[in-house]
């Protein structure tokens, strides 16, 4: 599958759709509706632990974008945040280990959906 990558993010262009267990984002263009918040993250360092990889964001423009697009999440739907300390996790696994060799100092992420779980709620991060 092929994603489209958000240039410059526009936060009155993200859609939230409601369903039971979760909200999903969307992104409106000009011409077409896109599935999540697909972005690509300069700057990057990624730190390879035994359970997960910890990105640190070192670039001040994406950093920002990223801060914007959280901030908006947390504003509209009361997320737990993205970022600590300019960084954020991703849990490890075989699709995960695979897509991230391919990775050094950009990142592709899409911010899919934000899954409701009783009293939290928090937003689903997929390497692309």
């Amino acid at each position: 599958m092929r994603y489209m990558l958000i240039k410059n993010v526009l936060l009155n262009k993200i859609l939230i759709k409601n369903n039971n267990n979760n909200y999903k984002l969307q992104y409106k263009t000009n011409h077409s509706i896109l599935s999540g918040i697909s972005i690509r993250l300069y700057g990057i360092t990624i730190k390879d632990n035994d359970i997960s990889y910890t990105i640190t964001i070192n670039n001040k423009e994406s950093l920002e974008k990223l801060i914007n697009i959280e901030s908006y999440l947390i504003n509209k739907l009361n997320i737990n945040p993205i970022l600590k300390d300019n960084s954020f996790i991703l849990n490890k696994n075989y699709r995960v280990s695979k897509l991230m060799k391919k990775y050094s100092d950009t990142i592709d992420i899409n911010i899919f959906l934000v899954k409701k779980i009783a009293y939290q709620s928090y937003p689903l991060v997929y390497v692309l």
